[in-house]
């Protein structure tokens, strides 16, 4: 009888088992296939070509001091997918004696080696160093972003970034870039030549721009928040310094009333706070500046309104200095 009444219990088990596993409940099910990441792009194309291959040997000849200008102008688009900040830097690959000529050799205290129609220095060095004689300026979409009654040398702005404008995916810029030799530039430089480079560089919104060694940072007003992109309305400066650590600032058509310069230095996330002189709106050329400030990676320096300390009046720095 016991026998019966387990085998009886363990039929029962197995029925209530099976019937637990066949009940049913509502429910549904959705399922997103396919799903894939994928970067944007930043790119963007000079005159057509990508990349840019082109090269302004033609349009730059037969420089003469006096006003002779030589210019050339590239359209830059964007055909990433992305807004772009564009910066542009010049940087000068070689100064050599190019043609020699018989004034040139003159000037320089040479003796001109006829018929050989070559110099013998006689011991002397032959000057090429033009650069400092080249004033430069530039246009960006038919305004002025560096003037040249600015008197700004393209030995300045070697290897500087300056920042041009910002462009939206499928918008273009026209770029001018004009020079002229200075009337001081003497027989010394007939014939020499200036080898330099064009370089353009695109990143996305807020990044925080390329880095040089070079002793210079450009200074701009900027839109603020939130994108924080350089305004083109030829408020501008330039801050230089040499190896002794002595620093130049100057800036033109400044719309506040009154400015200091400020330093930051990222590596000690540590500000310098305010230094050198107090200047007042309209331009500004001063070269009695503090002599110790530190370079480290990612300082930063600033034209600041003390007035009123508006984000839109002040001056930030371009890029960071290296």
């Amino acid at each position: 009888m016991k026998k019966i009444i387990v085998s009886l219990l363990a039929v029962v088990t197995v029925i209530g088992a099976v019937a637990v596993g066949t009940r049913a409940y509502f429910s549904d099910t959705e399922t997103s296939v396919d799903n894939t990441f994928t970067a944007g792009t930043i790119d963007i194309s000079v005159d057509g070509e990508n990349p840019w291959t082109s090269s302004y040997t033609e349009s730059m000849g037969d420089f003469k001091p006096g006003g002779h200008e030589r210019e050339y102008s590239y359209t830059i688009k964007n055909v990433g997918n992305n807004p772009v900040n564009i910066w542009k830097r010049v940087v000068i690959t070689d100064q050599n004696t190019g043609v020699e000529t018989e004034p040139e050799c003159d000037d320089q205290n040479g003796v001109w080696a006829n018929p050989d129609g070559l110099c013998d220095w006689a011991g002397t060095a032959d000057n090429n160093v033009m650069a400092p004689y080249m004033h430069y300026a530039m246009d960006v979409a038919g305004s002025p972003l560096i003037d040249m009654d600015w008197d700004v040398r393209m030995s300045e702005m070697d290897a500087v970034w300056t920042p041009l404008q910002s462009l939206e995916p499928g918008d273009s810029v026209v770029i001018r870039q004009v020079y002229t030799l200075d009337e001081t530039a003497g027989n010394e430089f007939q014939g020499d030549e200036i080898v330099f480079d064009i370089e353009l560089y695109g990143e996305q919104l807020m990044a925080p721009g390329p880095t040089s060694d070079a002793k210079a940072v450009v200074l701009e007003n900027k839109s603020g928040d939130p994108h924080w992109t350089p305004v083109m309305d030829n408020i501008w400066g330039l801050l230089t310094w040499d190896d002794s650590g002595n620093y130049r600032v100057r800036a033109w058509n400044l719309a506040g009333t009154q400015y200091q310069m400020q330093a930051w230095d990222a590596v000690n996330d540590s500000s310098y706070g305010m230094f050198g002189s107090t200047y007042g709106g309209g331009d500004v050329d001063d070269t009695d500046l503090y002599t110790g400030l530190n370079t480290n990676t990612d300082a930063k320096y600033w034209l600041r309104d003390t007035d009123t300390y508006s984000p839109t009046l002040t001056l930030w720095e371009a890029t960071l200095v290296n």
